[in-house]
């Protein structure tokens, strides 16, 4: 478990022994533990015996219901204190078994040069020296950088301690035998994942001096170095992954970080369901697919413009993943071949659309809440879409037993597509719906 009190850069914990209590966490007696030790060092063996089996039982008692009620999801950043409550947690008969998601940082602490603020440090004391006098102000200045010096001081010393972590392969070894933890318990339904946000070291997350520093002060994001190690793991411990969770953010001016290599559970058999969810610009958005049903669920997408266009600096209302730094991610999403579609709260171009829909044979395929537009041949093979075009691809999709449209809205015309709900099975009613479709919009203006 990750304790709520306890910075993402942490060292080595500042308890020696880990079967001590916590001494931030409270407990129901509360007197010092000086006073508790000179209590039982005069009661007899007898009594002593007896403390201990009250000790006992009271756990065993209060842990079954605090294993009910306590998080089932659990993040860990790694570094040696988490780790060794990962290993914990699941090496614990209970507590391991009610574990249903592991996600891991994408975080790895960087050094930060304090050379500047030191230098500046050392100008305002000998400002304030020349002066003979002490000025309220630069005396606030001046422990205002003392204290960013050492802040910055203590993060390069934690991020001293997680590279010496990592040389020795620790991080590996400790999410490896978690894992054979799991495999001990039969807690095989455990979901594994990463997440990708800032991990920082609290005492850095709002220092100005800091602001300079790109892509963060002090850290930088790794999905492919996390990925790594997940692969490793789950090869070493051959533990049978069902489900893989994968938060990120999105970067519109970051270089792409993943390759297609990358993807490791394209190669694993069978290949577990995939849960992706981007937020970027404030905004999030949800893609799930489930190899073995051959389905993809896509909530609050945006997908649109094209991967070529270079321009897209920021989300117009949701993440538009064909523009992200997660492109092999995304061209794997893309191409994959589905028999089941359901596509809710997006945005789109009516020639993005076309294609997606055309990529798989689909059997059944719902679109919810989605807002089209036009673009100029945003493929520059001289294809130019509508609502007419993209009616005549879904009367092509011979394989389609199912059809179900609702508020789609095309915003040239600003107006309905197909406001209420309507489900169409059979390709009889399919083809018979989409010509009404077709109809009601051949009046209507189209660029091109």
């Amino acid at each position: 478990m990750v304790s709520r009190n306890t910075p993402s850069s942490a060292g080595p914990s500042v308890r020696n022994n880990k079967d001590d209590i916590d001494p931030s966490k409270s407990y129901i007696l509360t007197l010092p533990t000086e006073l508790l030790t000179m209590t039982v060092e005069n009661l007899t063996q007898e009594d002593l015996g007896m403390v201990r089996r009250t000790c006992k039982t009271l756990c065993n008692v209060a842990t079954l219901p605090f294993a009910r009620t306590m998080p089932t999801a659990r993040r860990f950043r790694f570094v040696e204190e988490d780790m060794d409550r990962l290993i914990g947690l699941t090496a614990h008969p209970i507590f391991g078994r009610m574990l249903s998601c592991i996600s891991l940082s994408t975080c790895r602490l960087v050094q930060v040069d304090e050379t500047r603020l030191l230098k500046e440090s050392q100008r305002l004391f000998r400002l304030r020296e020349l002066t003979n006098q002490p000025s309220g102000i630069l005396l606030s200045k001046e422990e205002e950088h003392m204290n960013h010096y050492w802040q910055i001081h203590d993060h390069n010393e934690a991020q001293e301690v997680q590279s010496k972590f990592f040389m020795r392969g620790l991080h590996i070894r400790s999410l490896t035998q978690a894992l054979l933890n799991l495999k001990m318990c039969c807690n095989f339904d455990v979901t594994l994942g990463l997440y990708d946000h800032d991990d920082l070291t609290e005492l850095l997350m709002n220092s100005p001096a800091l602001e300079h520093l790109k892509p963060g002060p002090g850290k930088e994001d790794d999905f492919v170095c996390t990925l790594q190690v997940l692969k490793a793991a789950i090869d070493m411990s051959q533990f049978p992954v069902k489900t893989l969770d994968l938060e990120l953010r999105g970067n519109h001016r970051a270089e792409i970080e993943i390759d297609k290599q990358d993807l490791f559970w394209l190669k694993m058999q069978p290949v577990p369901d995939i849960r992706i969810k981007m937020t970027c610009c404030e905004a999030t958005s949800v893609t799930e697919i489930s190899c073995s049903k051959s389905q993809i669920k896509m909530t609050g997408h945006d997908l649109g413009p094209s991967p070529m266009d270079e321009e897209i600096t920021e989300c117009d209302s949701r993440p538009g993943w064909l523009s992200s730094r997660y492109m092999w991610l995304w061209y794997y999403v893309y191409f994959n071949k589905y028999q089941e579609a359901v596509l809710t709260e997006i945005s789109a171009d009516y020639n993005t659309l076309e294609h997606f829909v055309q990529s798989s044979a689909f059997q059944h395929l719902t679109i919810r809440g989605c807002d089209l537009s036009e673009q100029k041949d945003p493929f520059r093979d001289g294809t130019k879409s509508s609502g007419l075009t993209l009616c005549q691809k879904l009367k092509s999709l011979a394989s389609l037993e199912s059809l179900v449209l609702e508020e789609i809205w095309d915003y040239s015309n600003e107006e309905w597509i197909q406001e209420k709900p309507v489900r169409w099975t059979g390709q009889e009613q399919i083809q018979a719906g989409l010509d009404k479709l077709a109809a009601r919009m051949s009046g209507w203006e189209w660029e091109g």
